[in-house]
């Protein structure tokens, strides 16, 4: 990625961050072929395939979006909690407790404490 594409990239996640938790849509393209996403990918399939409940942690609902993607790209259970979840108590109960839902996303705000993911084995913190 050449210099202005990268200050494009900081700028739009600047905006994001500048928006917080509003409501209105707000639709970001996450690149998807950088050597994190790929070590992300490699870790998150490697616990899953030894039978491990996985959490993921980030600040940044564009990164969210795109794992969100992936899992359903992949066929893989999964509950997520942001901001605009509702009935939080419920997500966090299907995941520790449903043994087909095999991983929690979530936004630091909305589940960063006060939550008891029992059913985790690995935690995964996957930001810019």
């Amino acid at each position: 990625m050449g210099l202005g594409k990268t200050h494009q990239v900081m700028a739009l996640i600047t905006a994001i961050q500048e928006q917080g938790e509003d409501s209105r849509p707000f639709i970001v393209i996450c690149p998807t072929t950088s050597g994190k996403w790929e070590l992300f990918k490699e870790i998150f399939r490697e616990s899953l395939d030894s039978g491990q409940k996985v959490v993921v942690f980030s600040q940044f609902l564009g990164i969210i979006q795109m794992i969100e993607l992936y899992m359903a790209e992949q066929n893989i259970d999964y509950v997520i909690l942001t901001g605009s979840s509702r009935r939080r108590g419920e997500i966090i109960d299907r995941f520790n407790q449903d043994p087909d839902c095999r991983v929690y996303v979530g936004s630091l705000k909305a589940g960063g404490t006060g939550i008891d993911l029992i059913a985790a084995s690995v935690v995964i913190h996957y930001n810019r």
